[in-house]
């Protein structure tokens, strides 16, 4: 007699899905129909050909697998947003306040916003972005340096979502500064006087500027974690992970000697070129070129 065909319990389906899996590649009668569903590959089997089913009902049932993206794609996208990373940042440093921020005048500083207000907001809205691709390019790169030292790459990870919070919370601090120099907000109407607001908007974004600082000394012990880990995994040549990893020194003492000596921050300012070259280099290297096979990793590790 036929037996019925049922689906078996969840827990069934599971075990059987991960032996089915093992099986496969010796298994003369299973029946693999794969198809494409969107984040999943549907496989059809026929669990009377394991050789632990002769106490299981015939049936057949749906495994769903979970497709890992492939691993040039996953470089690809990182690149893409890392070069959104720099694009971002230097247009709201550069662009933005550099432009609209004068620390020697607070009057001056609120007119410039005033006369410029969308270019203010803009500067707003590119660090959210900014911020947005850090998150995602900490998350990929944990996911390319994982199976090289899954520690490192967590902790590497860590620091570099540390410093995105860090710079989310900071940016309040840009919005605060909107806020009161364009009279968004009634509270300051009968408590300062307009040079008190505009004294207090250039403070915000003095403070902002620290902050941002603060985010880099987070950044920077990612960068190092980050280039002996794309050093020590061989993905990228070499001079170029050596490169990521010299950002971190500078990122570190640039932050550190503005908190404890600014007067001597524009002497060290020059050496964030480095940081800015190596990782437009990444970035490019990455859309590129995606990450280097195991044939040039291993002929790359033979050479050190």
């Amino acid at each position: 007699m036929t037996r019925a065909h049922r689906t078996p319990p969840p827990h069934i389906q599971q075990l059987a899905s991960l032996a089915i899996l093992r099986q496969l590649a010796v298994s003369k009668h299973s029946c693999l129909v794969p198809f494409h569903s969107s984040s999943t590959l549907v496989v059809f089997v026929a669990l009377h050909t394991l050789p632990c089913a002769s106490h299981l009902p015939l049936c057949i049932f749906f495994a769903p697998v979970v497709m890992a993206p492939s691993l040039q794609a996953t470089a690809r996208v990182t690149g893409v947003l890392y070069a959104c990373i720099v694009v971002c940042g230097i247009f709201g440093e550069v662009g933005v306040r550099e432009q609209l921020v004068d620390r020697s005048s607070a009057t001056a500083t609120a007119g410039n916003i005033l006369a410029s207000p969308n270019l203010f907001l803009a500067g707003f809205v590119s660090d959210i972005g900014m911020i947005a691709a850090d998150v995602a390019v900490a998350v990929l790169f944990h996911s390319l340096l994982s199976t090289t030292h899954a520690t490192l790459s967590l902790a590497a990870m860590a620091f570099r979502l540390l410093q995105a919070a860090t710079l989310a919370v900071n940016l309040l601090n840009h919005l605060a500064a909107w806020l009161i120099v364009s009279g968004a907000t009634s509270s300051m109407a009968g408590t300062f006087d307009t040079s008190q607001r505009h004294s207090l908007v250039l403070l915000l974004l003095d403070v902002q500027q620290h902050g941002y600082d603060l985010g880099l000394v987070f950044f920077g012990i990612n960068c190092i974690l980050t280039g002996l880990l794309l050093r020590s995994s061989a993905l990228i040549p070499g001079p170029l992970a050596w490169a990521v990893l010299a950002c971190g020194p500078v990122y570190i003492v640039g932050s550190l000697v503005r908190f404890v000596a600014p007067q001597w921050h524009s002497s060290v300012e020059p050496a964030y070129l480095l940081p800015f070259v190596a990782e437009t280099f990444l970035a490019v290297y990455l859309i590129a070129f995606g990450v280097r096979t195991v044939t040039g990793r291993n002929a790359d590790r033979k050479g050190q």
